[in-house]
């Protein structure tokens, strides 16, 4: 009987998988797991399944790793033959990364035969034996320290991976900051700058800067790393149960150079420079933990079937095909991995599978809406944003977006009116042979499509990392983006009164800041410190920085829902940095001022 079988790719933000999957079993000393999968495939397709769940085809090392890798064939595949990580490479049998066997346990001689070129355990004890590389049989993987991928690090008594640059990759120069750091780990690592929650956590990052730094012999010096702690809060929502602040009033914090020997974090500015980051994958998978979860599996005209539609060769119900009225959608339980049924309108994680990351436009729509729907992009920012990441994890791919031709005229997918348009040219808009639209990450123009070529695409949802433009600076408490003039384009003269400066942050796509807690309040007055930072003086009463608050009415449409203790006015404004304090002013309607300071939500994206 053929099962079927799916490349399993978590509908989250993953660059990494670092833990052992569900159904694994732990062994050895080196964090390492098997997985037997009941299931037919190819050599080829057991491989990539492997690696889709963050392994790869268990390549046994010795005595104790086979016996056990034959143990799990026996009690989860009933003694069924299963492929292992071997295979006949240029006449030589080999491990399948390439590199030369270590350990064999060949029933006879190495297997000649022609043809079959790809190594198995037999079904009647633990030794070897060849079969031809498309015979589907069950198959075995393993997950171990090859789980983090080159160039990242793991911690063993987690299962995270880290990354910082290493050796010429790591500059003495101080330009990273917190949002800059942030911005590179989620974006192009879809991870997070670095939380930390042990002691010996703390020691093995603290190695692992010393290794990045060990091509720069130097003395204590102020080259710091930054980490992921904004006041009291990890970027990658962990919890703060670890404390080595220095100034426990400070937004940001960075690790000691490593010459210096200290295990202290030395607290900064928001916007206050580094010379290096460190990202770390925290097993976002860990969110389906202990979740059901939906699957490619639905029931259409009382049949239950594929997403896709077509019937289906497996199937894991626990027990009848359920026939509740209403409940329509095949899920997962994560307790059991057995299949029940869920109303489609429940909201749950889910996984997709995909034989590639490109797909037709209308399947592409599909895989989008399971959990939102193709980028309709109504600004230059979004445009921008879909461009910078096709560029970042797609290589400059062609990439769908969500807009197509309805009877004649362009719409969004979701058949509204464009809002923006960015056509390469007038043809794009009028070849009657296309009806689909792809975003070109090169020049950032649109260019019409054929719908069923097969392309990668950018979903929105609404659990992605999210990430600003550059030049803006990203708050994680509050998910916006900020701008503020830099230090290089600021003027230390007043010029711009309220209605000017709201209407200068309108054609960004964005309003005059809103401020709501102490924590954004201080955040902004950091942001402006850094703005300010290259121009020397000392308290100035004549340098505030306007705010989106009129009376009590925030541009944005906010809650008025925080403020410094003022009375009504026409406008307000934050005073200079160099006074050292954070309070608003109150002004009339024609006060001028010196600065500004724009907010907007970020986006939130994914590629596939």
């Amino acid at each position: 009987m053929l099962r079927a079988i799916t490349f399993v790719l978590l509908a989250l933000p993953l660059a990494l998988s670092t833990f052992c999957p569900e159904g694994s079993v732990e062994y050895g000393d080196n964090y390492e797991c098997i997985l037997a999968v009941d299931a037919d495939a190819t050599y080829d397709s057991a491989q990539k399944t492997c690696q889709a769940l963050g392994g790869h085809l268990i390549q046994l090392g010795d005595a104790f790793e086979n016996a056990f890798a034959n143990s799990q064939k026996t009690q989860v595949l009933g003694g069924q033959e299963a492929f292992i990580g071997v295979k006949r490479t240029d006449g030589m049998w080999r491990y399948a990364d390439g590199s030369n066997l270590t350990y064999a346990k060949w029933a006879d001689a190495p297997p000649w035969q022609i043809g079959e070129d790809c190594g198995i355990l037999r079904s009647t004890d633990a030794y070897w034996d060849a079969r031809p590389c498309a015979t589907r049989l069950p198959f075995i993987c393993s997950f171990g320290d090859h789980a983090c991928p080159e160039g990242w690090h793991r911690y063993k008594e987690t299962g995270d991976c880290y990354y910082t640059p290493m050796g010429i990759a790591w500059t003495t120069w101080r330009n990273i900051t917190f949002d800059l750091g942030e911005y590179i780990c989620s974006l192009l690592y879809r991870a997070n700058l670095v939380s930390i929650h042990s002691e010996h956590e703390n020691q093995f990052v603290q190695n692992l800067t010393a290794i990045a730094m060990a091509s720069f012999p130097h003395h204590c010096s102020y080259y710091e790393t930054v980490i992921g702690l904004n006041v009291t809060t990890w970027t990658d929502g962990s919890p703060f149960d670890y404390d080595l602040r220095v100034l426990n009033t400070s937004s940001t914090f960075a690790l000691r150079d490593p010459a210096c020997g200290s295990p202290y974090w030395e607290g900064a500015s928001y916007n206050a420079a580094h010379s290096s980051f460190m990202c770390k994958n925290s097993q976002k998978t860990q969110v389906l933990k202990n979740r059901d979860v939906y699957i490619g599996v639905r029931r259409q005209d009382g049949t239950w079937k594929y997403g896709d539609g077509s019937m289906m060769n497996f199937t894991k119900w626990q027990g009848s095909p359920p026939t509740q009225v209403g409940y329509d959608c095949g899920i997962m339980q994560a307790t059991t991995t057995y299949w029940t049924a869920s109303p489609c309108t429940t909201k749950r994680p889910f996984i997709c599978s995909f034989s590639d990351h490109r797909a037709t436009y209308g399947t592409a729509g599909r895989i989008c809406s399971l959990g939102g729907r193709l980028i309709q992009p109504m600004s230059n920012d979004e445009n921008l944003m879909a461009g910078l990441q096709n560029a970042a994890e797609l290589g400059g791919q062609a990439t769908y977006i969500g807009v197509e031709r309805i009877d004649g005229t362009w719409y969004y997918a979701d058949g509204t009116e464009l809002k923006y348009q960015n056509w390469k040219s007038p043809a794009e808009i009028n070849n009657p042979d296309h009806g689909c639209v792809v975003l070109n990450s090169s020049d950032f123009f649109w260019y019409s499509a054929d719908c069923l070529g097969k392309r990668a695409f950018i979903c929105t949802t609404p659990d992605q990392a999210r990430v600003c433009l550059p030049g803006w600076t990203y708050f994680p408490m509050t998910g916006y983006c900020y701008y503020t003039q830099m230090a290089m384009n600021w003027n230390p003269t007043p010029q711009l009164n309220f209605t000017t400066a709201e209407a200068v942050c309108a054609n960004e796509g964005s309003h005059l800041v809103s401020i709501h807690s102490d924590a954004e309040n201080q955040f902004v007055a950091d942001l402006l410190s850094s703005a300010m930072s290259t121009y020397q003086h000392d308290c100035d009463a004549r340098l505030q920085t306007v705010i989106g608050l009129s009376h009590s009415k925030w541009t944005d449409g906010s809650a008025f829902d925080y403020n410094t203790g003022l009375g009504m006015a026409d406008s307000y404004g934050m005073s200079d940095p160099a006074c050292q304090s954070t309070s608003w002013s109150g002004w009339n309607a024609t006060q001028l001022y010196a600065n500004y300071v724009c907010k907007k939500r970020a986006h939130m994206l994914t590629a596939f």
